[in-house]
């Protein structure tokens, strides 16, 4: 049985300037709502640069007491503390959370996220949009894609 908004709201108010979770994600609340964000780092493969890494962050962001609970499958308060990005990850697979890849030593993200039967991939900086007709689930994913465009996306970068 999932906890009650009313013990939600009590634990978040307990915490005015957010949770950081066991896994070091970081849970608060916003005038939008109910967010988290979680990173991961890892190196840039040397196809994609031979100096750098990247930062993956997963992140969900404005969701009402009862998204979060049904989001996240609470049904204790003591969860909430066990939260980690493989659970952002899970969100994510079912288009309820974005994840953001940002490529060191380069100055731009790429934001992803799950819609439908495809991802949505785009960077404001660059004033980019793409679409694929597939799920891009796993880091590989991510990297293959950013791989395969990088000379388009440097020419985005460059000019």
């Amino acid at each position: 049985m999932p906890i009650d908004i009313e013990s939600l709201r009590t634990y978040l108010n307990a915490h005015p300037g957010g949770i950081v979770t066991d896994h070091q994600m970081l849970i608060a609340r916003s005038k939008w709502g109910i967010f988290t964000h979680a990173t991961y780092h890892g190196l840039i493969p040397d196809t994609i640069s031979e100096e750098g890494y990247y930062e993956m962050t997963i992140d969900t962001e404005g969701d009402s007491e009862w998204d979060f609970i049904e989001g996240f499958k609470l049904e204790s308060l003591e969860k909430i503390t066990q939260l980690s990005a493989q659970h952002s990850w899970m969100r994510y697979l079912n288009g309820q959370a974005e994840i953001t890849l940002s490529l060191i030593p380069f100055e731009f993200d790429l934001s992803f996220r799950i819609c439908n039967y495809k991802t949505m991939i785009y960077c404001a900086r660059l004033h980019f949009y793409d679409e694929v007709y597939t799920h891009l689930t796993v880091t590989e994913d991510f990297e293959a894609y950013v791989n395969e465009r990088l000379d388009f996306l440097m020419g985005f970068y460059n000019r």
